[in-house]
């Protein structure tokens, strides 16, 4: 059995009521991030150069982060690690 791409298993549903921003989180995950890329350098090389190859930097940068009704969204472009 084959286990499906994140990408495709996601429904995206637009929420705009009592929508706004997140700095807080947005500013947690840019410091995670340095890490995250350690790990993904010397544990999956070569999948790291494989998303250096499709531009990773740019998917990562168009991450958005907010909270709606106080919960908080990480909402993100997926990749997936294959």
């Amino acid at each position: 059995m084959e286990v499906p791409l994140l990408s495709e298993s996601i429904v995206e549903r637009s929420v705009t009521e009592m929508y706004k921003p997140c700095p807080s989180l947005q500013k947690y995950i840019h410091d995670l991030f340095p890490y995250i890329q350690k790990l993904l350098v010397s544990d999956f090389g070569e999948i790291y150069e494989k998303h250096q190859a499709n531009n990773v930097k740019e998917t990562w940068s168009a991450m958005q982060f907010g909270e709606v009704c106080n919960t908080i969204l990480f909402i993100l472009c997926c990749f997936s690690l294959t």
